[in-house]
């Protein structure tokens, strides 16, 4: 589990990284990555990914197999 500024540089989670492993299921396999960005940066994100100009509470995007 990752926590990011956004820049890819990881920041104090204050727990969510050590909570979110506690609740899923211990058989899953796989990485979460979650950036925390102001809303001018999911903004950008927004209209980078999705085409969409505004911001937004989440994006997600599928993994890669």
């Amino acid at each position: 589990m990752t926590v990011t500024d956004g820049r890819g540089r990881r920041i104090a989670d204050g727990g969510l990284a050590r909570w979110l492993a506690a609740v899923l299921p211990a058989r899953l396999r796989g990485e979460v990555a979650i950036a925390l960005v102001t809303d001018p940066q999911i903004r950008k994100l927004n209209r980078q990914y999705r085409g969409k100009d505004y911001a937004t509470d989440v994006l997600s995007f599928p993994a890669l197999r």
